[in-house]
């Protein structure tokens, strides 16, 4: 067994899909919730931005980058997104 697979997550991780047979999912946005993530030892939670799909178990927490395109490719209102389609990647970028 992997260790991975010890700790299933409810959201989407970049080895989710480096790790699957569809690398780069085409997915159909349900719904865009704010959710509280669980905190690190001596940090506060966190409330982020969470998208859901209509055809992925597992949603997707947004960070600035992510939203942004969503919002550039379907619209500033997240009730907007409901229905339109995105496709994840998950390319190399700088960290930092």
């Amino acid at each position: 067994m992997l260790v991975k697979d010890m700790y299933p997550s409810a959201y989407i991780k970049a080895t989710d899909l480096v790790e699957s047979d569809q690398p780069e999912p085409v997915l159909q946005i349900s719904d865009c919730t704010m959710e509280e993530m669980p905190a690190f030892e001596g940090e506060e939670p966190e409330t982020l931005p969470v998208i859901g799909f209509t055809n992925s178990i597992k949603k997707m927490v947004l960070n600035k980058t992510n939203a942004s395109m969503i919002a550039f490719l379907h619209g500033e209102e997240t009730d907007g997104w409901r229905g339109k389609l995105i496709q994840l990647h998950t390319p190399q970028v700088p960290f930092r």
